[in-house]
């Protein structure tokens, strides 16, 4: 039977010891990814412990905000209005460190 606590989600270990993914990432944040990095922003938008962020464009072409999903759907979006990102790319790199962090421990820059 199907448990869903006991998927691939709990099971799969994001692996990089080369940083070839990060680079692959941080080289395009937006567009087409390999099949391996594309598991891996699967993960990472889906692990439990990473807060469901959104960008925000507050400028059209010029500033970009990161926002997090407030947990009640109802509820309006928490924005960061603290830094403002150049590009959507700038704001994706971001989003993609931060939970990078979160489900392997490693600071990346």
């Amino acid at each position: 039977m199907y448990d869903p606590a006991q998927d691939w989600r709990d099971t799969y270990e994001i692996s990089d010891p080369d940083g070839r993914l990060v680079e692959e990432f941080r080289n395009r944040p937006v567009g087409f990814h390999s099949a391996e990095l594309q598991r891996v922003l699967l993960k990472m938008q889906i692990d439990p412990r990473c807060p469901n962020y959104v960008l925000f464009c507050r400028t059209p072409h010029k500033e970009w905000l990161i926002g997090q999903m407030a947990p009640q759907v109802a509820d309006p979006v928490l924005l960061e209005e603290d830094r403002v990102y150049a590009s959507v790319e700038e704001a994706e790199w971001e989003v993609f460190r931060r939970r990078w962090k979160i489900v392997t421990g490693q600071d990346i820059t």
